[in-house]
């Protein structure tokens, strides 16, 4: 069963399209690589299975939840768990009430459940002994592993990974892929990955798609992708990122 299912998604901000005719579907447990240039609509496509943003025509179904055209939909409670780029922690909170927060709010768990739970989270992401400390006093690195940690403490059926190693410095990006690879092999969460790191895409993914100017120009195993691309635009780009 489909647990995203997207038919024919059509969005614009004004005059400008960013994503035409976009259909994909994404089975339960599958781990989904988007790769493309800057300005494809690789993460609005997150952002729109999040409910984060309202899209003109067609139809978006994740984790049995369908969201509405023309409409900003509702995030998807613990359905749907979305890390993004800048790590949005809350700055007056230590990372383990940043943790403890939603578990509490929304699925109503006691602060000592809560508590238990952020904490075998961060011995998962390699946070041991850093629950008291407040974002400022993190790296990079590791305040996007307690933003990882977060959305995994709502249990999610679906985790979204936009550019999560972007903002990051490199010597910072291996500790946070790390995370996610065994969240990969561990895990059955579906996971979609937006991510200009190739090596990930091709290594941890069980499908790689491809998008340009708002579509899928192509999509398949990353054996294939990566090895022997049958479109020219994908084939020009994996060129041009590889060699840097």
């Amino acid at each position: 069963m489909h647990i995203i299912d997207c038919q024919g998604v059509y969005k614009s901000y004004g005059d400008k399209r960013i994503l035409e005719d976009f259909t994909l579907q994404v089975e339960a447990g599958e781990k989904l690589a988007i790769i493309g240039p800057s300005g494809s609509g690789k993460s609005t496509v997150l952002r729109l299975l999040m409910g984060l943003e309202p899209f003109q025509s067609g139809t978006i179904t994740v984790a049995g939840n369908v969201l509405p055209a023309r409409k900003q939909g509702r995030t998807q409670g613990r359905d749907v768990g979305m890390i993004f780029q800048h790590f949005n922690l809350f700055p007056h909170m230590t990372a383990l009430q940043n943790v403890m927060e939603a578990p509490v709010q929304v699925l109503k768990l006691s602060p000592a459940e809560a508590r238990e739970r952020a904490l075998k989270l961060f011995s998962r992401v390699g946070l041991e002994g850093r629950d008291y400390a407040y974002p400022a006093q993190l790296s990079g690195g590791e305040q996007q592993r307690v933003a990882i940690a977060r959305a995994l403490a709502m249990q999610p059926r679906v985790l979204l990974f936009d550019e999560v190693t972007s903002a990051l410095d490199p010597e910072l990006v291996g500790g946070v892929l790390k995370v996610m690879k065994a969240l990969a092999a561990e895990s059955g969460v579906t996971m979609v990955v937006v991510t200009h790191e190739m090596a990930f895409a091709r290594d941890v993914s069980d499908r790689v798609i491809f998008m340009e100017r708002g579509r899928i120009v192509e999509q398949g195993p990353p054996k294939v992708i990566f090895t022997a691309p049958e479109n020219e635009r994908t084939k020009a780009f994996l060129k041009e990122i590889l060699r840097t």
